[in-house]
């Protein structure tokens, strides 16, 4: 992912004087432009409300088994109450409490999900790699036949 520069969130101050680089695409940014602690430059956090929708797909993927994973090993848990109880009292209680349980474990996921891709952004960077070596090898190779 690159960032856009030309989005309309920086100025002219920007490139004359700027005080600082974004930490993900290296733009240079004024001080009036300069991004907060956990934050990156208007084109890159525009790059983050653009992935919303994947973000949402991967929430709404991973959510629904979390509700049924969670929902289901409350209920389990909780059959000893269900069999104590009478049974017009238990169940309600026993679905109502697996309910939330589930309920609580896909809210979990979908902050999971948000916290680790909020993360996993603010962890990219623009810095390039090293310069390539050429590393010799021996010179022993196998020679091949030759053709006829």
């Amino acid at each position: 992912m690159v960032a856009r520069l030309t989005d309309g969130r920086r100025c002219g101050d920007c490139d004359a004087h700027a005080v600082a680089r974004c930490g993900r695409c290296n733009a240079p940014v004024c001080r009036r432009h300069q991004p907060r602690l956990g934050q990156r430059c208007g084109g890159c956090e525009a790059d983050w409300a653009d992935d919303l929708p994947v973000r949402r797909m991967l929430q709404r993927l991973f959510a629904p088994p979390a509700f049924v994973l969670a929902g289901g090993a409350s209920f389990l848990f909780m059959m000893p109450v269900l069999i104590a109880l009478p049974f017009s009292i238990g169940a309600p209680l026993v679905a109502t409490l697996a309910a939330l349980v589930g309920f609580g474990a896909s809210v979990g996921t979908y902050r999971l999900v948000e916290r680790a891709a909020r993360a996993q952004f603010l962890r990219e960077h623009a810095r390039a790699l090293p310069v390539a070596r050429v590393v010799r090898g021996r010179t022993h190779h196998r020679q091949l036949p030759a053709r006829t």
